[in-house]
């Protein structure tokens, strides 16, 4: 039955969050349902929205002090704590809608444990509902990751022949010359996208200390379906944050994840639960050095204890090299592409929770 969705967003700084949250409207619209994106600042929906898909609204995040009409589920996206007007309202609600917030993606061992955990409010505006925690993840307890179907180079935009393809959305903090150094080693286009990575890339470039071998092509800001169809064209990938590891994922080439970095060093410890959890898919687990070496060296991180301090090349990455990373992937791709994607499990969470008779989950 068609259902009716509030998705809550506050964006915090790289747009990273908003991509989620739209990436889950449009799905969830393209399942029948109707979606309204209650955001505190859409600016980059201008350009990441692209066709704007039928049942999706977007609304302010807060309606002036006053609840939104009711919906059927309420997702609050990355503990973004709804406007207290609306909380009252699923409060006073005669069948109170349900309330899922939705967590960020991990592949550390807590996000099993913790995936479905149902929070009662037991003070506040809320006092008296429950919101339940979904975790998205590779795990087959978790929550699965979102879909990124890829269409292909975007049409309104030329690609460059003759060498490979590079993509990278990087943060500011991306180590950048090792990885583009490994790269270097047999003629590839460098395709940097608009924001942050393209700035780090152009100051390389005008350095001086920019690899030869390699171009560099600006691109504009493009929609998300653009996005996931540039990822699958390029024969290696950089990508930050969480939505765009998605689309990397589900692109299936080789990519390099420049995780969004943190004070306490958490982010250390999330990126090598994703190498672990990676590993854990592999025969010969060596088979990974290559790719750990990249990771850590583009996020700063030490790649090889030497004695003198300083850190070792990476290898090259050659055309042999990325088909060994691939087969590599190939068999953490297997380990969870086949699964419901997370629109499909959290629709169906949602649908349990509100009728607790009829539950189908966990699955």
């Amino acid at each position: 039955m068609p259902l009716r969705w509030t998705i809550f967003c506050r964006v915090i700084d790289n747009h990273g969050d908003l991509g989620v949250c739209w990436r889950l409207a449009r799905t969830l619209a393209a399942m029948g349902d109707e979606v309204t994106l209650r955001v505190d600042e859409a600016s980059a929906l201008a350009w990441m929205a692209g066709e704007w898909p039928k049942g999706v609204q977007a609304m302010p995040f807060d309606v002036a002090g006053k609840a939104a009409p009711m919906a059927d589920v309420v997702v609050e996206a990355f503990g973004c704590d709804p406007p207290r007007a609306d909380l009252l309202a699923m409060r006073r609600a005669t069948h109170p809608p349900t309330w899922i917030n939705l967590e960020y993606f991990s592949a550390e061992p807590y996000v099993a444990r913790c995936h479905g955990l149902a929070s009662p409010q037991l003070s506040g505006p809320a006092q008296g509902l429950t919101k339940w925690f979904f975790y998205p993840g590779l795990a087959a307890q978790t929550g699965g990751l979102l879909p990124a179907p890829a269409q292909g180079w975007p049409q309104r935009l030329k690609q460059p022949v003759g060498a490979r393809l590079v993509s990278v959305l990087a943060y500011a903090h991306a180590e950048l010359l090792p990885l583009l150094e490994a790269l270097a080693c047999q003629p590839t286009v460098v395709l940097g996208f608009a924001g942050p990575s393209l700035a780090l890339l152009q100051a390389l470039h005008a350095s001086g200390g920019w690899p030869p071998g390699l171009g560099l092509v600006p691109l504009p800001p493009m929609s998300q379906v653009e996005f996931d169809g540039v990822l699958a064209t390029c024969a290696f990938n950089v990508v930050r944050g969480e939505d765009s590891l998605v689309s990397a994922l589900r692109a299936g080439a080789p990519f390099a994840w420049n995780i969004y970095a943190q004070n306490d060093g958490a982010h250390v410890v999330k990126l090598e639960a994703m190498l672990d959890a990676w590993a854990t898919h592999l025969e010969n687990r060596a088979s990974l050095k290559t790719v750990q070496a990249v990771w850590r060296s583009l996020n700063g991180l030490k790649t090889t204890p030497l004695a003198m301090g300083d850190q070792a090349p990476l290898p090259s990455l050659d055309e042999r090299a990325l088909a060994e990373w691939q087969a590599c992937l190939s068999p953490w791709q297997r380990s969870w592409q086949a699964r419901d994607n997370l629109a499909v499990q959290l629709r169906r969470f949602a649908l349990d929770k509100a009728m607790p008779e009829q539950a189908a989950w966990p699955p």
